[in-house]
């Protein structure tokens, strides 16, 4: 038997893919390895809302992406409070992304005094 360590998933995935007649094992991460899966799996539904084509998929992925976020905030003892006064704090200081500026850098100019 071969097996791929493959990634981070739903509690209930495994259940559903043994009702389908296929096999796979689990490994309960905990800790630090734990934390550092859940981050991978950020990335990944970030880049899933990214990839989405319509508004359905949109909603799904978004959908996928609060949750992980969710279990990724709660992981490290970080309340929803704590997260929003933060991004309140941002918003005054920087301002958010309503006006979808994109930022060039310039170089190699001199500036003349």
């Amino acid at each position: 038997m071969l097996m791929i360590p493959w990634k981070l998933v739903r509690d209930r995935v495994p259940t559903l893919i043994k009702a389908r007649g296929a096999q796979c094992l689990t490994k309960q991460l905990e800790g630090r390895k734990y934390v550092q899966a859940i981050a991978k799996k950020l990335v990944e539904e970030a880049k899933e809302v990214g990839a989405a084509k319509d508004r359905a998929s949109l909603i799904s992925e978004l959908a996928d992406l609060q949750e992980v976020f969710d279990t990724y905030r709660s992981a490290n003892m970080i309340t929803l409070q704590e997260v929003e006064h933060s991004r309140r704090r941002k918003l005054e200081h920087s301002g958010g992304f309503k006006e979808g500026l994109f930022l060039y850098l310039i170089f190699g100019t001199k500036e003349k005094k």
